[in-house]
């Protein structure tokens, strides 16, 4: 505050918001860049992410930090550490096949990468270790993903999942008894359960108030169902996609409700965790419909629908 010349640290936290939203938007856009090189699918992706985002994360807090390191992580594995798939790739782009009617032609491990993977792979596994010392849930989510792309193939080297595995729990063993104790860390086994919004405070809910919660309902219907629907479509229309990929890193979040309910907050953090893959997937989708003039209108017509939403 003082080398800033601030008087006061509200002063510029007000900015966070802004701040943080520019750099998770920022590193959305270059997600997609990583899967589709048009410049206007990665714009249409952060604007679709910002859009579908409706959590309000991006205050001055760790949450909003650790957000931004795991965009960084996810970024690092699909532009340097991609691979072409195992078995189970294999077996999923059989299943996609199956599904679509259509032979699938998921790219392979690329050729040459920007950094060399030795690199790559110390720089991710830092700020994964920051991640864990940042917040107690993204690390974990993020590991769930790294876990499942790494299952299916798409991540290299295959022990990396297990290092940063490593690094995410050597930061939570020594404080685990005092954890569970006050937070439990598995909370609840059942997924239904921990979907549910726990009551912290009693409030009249007057018809605005009702009229809001409609429209969050909607918005978080249309990422989830948009983003489904998505991969289906793109299946039939870019075969040449990682379409694997991008469907386990939009359907990982998810998992998070199988083991916590993170104080009846779960569903709000799969929200915002699948809010990124679900406007890449819609945003490649859209991209696709078939003339200039039904596609424009389309993407306008979305942006209008979300951002009376939003």
């Amino acid at each position: 505050t003082r080398f800033g010349g601030f008087s006061n640290t509200l002063d510029y936290v007000k900015w966070a918001e802004i701040y943080f939203i520019a750099l998770q938007s920022t590193l959305v856009a270059a997600i997609a860049l990583t899967v589709d090189r048009r410049v206007a699918v990665a714009g249409l992706s952060a604007a679709f992410f910002v859009l579908l985002n409706w959590i309000g994360q991006a205050y001055f807090s760790p949450q909003a930090y650790s957000f931004v390191l795991m965009l960084a992580v996810v970024l690092i594995a699909f532009g340097q550490l991609y691979d072409g798939g195992n078995r189970i790739g294999e077996l999923l782009k059989r299943i996609g096949a199956f599904l679509v009617r259509k032979k699938r032609e998921w790219p392979g491990r690329p050729q040459s990468t920007d950094w060399p993977q030795g690199v790559a792979v110390a720089i991710l596994l830092a700020i994964i270790f920051v991640t864990a010392m940042v917040h107690q849930l993204t690390p974990y989510v993020l590991l769930m993903q790294l876990t499942l792309i790494t299952l299916a193939g798409y991540l290299r080297p295959r022990w990396l999942f297990v290092a940063a595995g490593a690094l995410t729990v050597s930061y939570l063993v020594p404080q685990f008894g005092w954890i569970n104790e006050n937070f439990g860390v598995l909370g609840s086994l059942d997924p239904f359960a921990n979907a549910g919004r726990e009551r912290v405070i009693e409030i009249a809910c007057n018809s605005a108030c009702q009229k809001v919660n409609l429209m969050i309902v909607l918005t978080t219907l249309g990422g989830a169902l948009g983003g489904a629907a998505a991969i289906f479509f793109l299946g039939r229309r870019r075969p040449d996609l990682p379409i694997g990929l991008l469907a386990l890193s939009f359907i990982s979040p998810f998992l998070t409700l199988v083991v916590q309910s993170y104080g009846g907050e779960a569903i709000l953090r799969v929200v915002m965790f699948s809010a990124a893959f679900s406007g890449i997937l819609i945003a490649l989708a859209l991209s696709e419909v078939g003339r200039d003039w039904l596609r424009r209108a389309v993407m306008v017509g979305a942006l209008l629908v979300l951002g009376l939403g939003f």
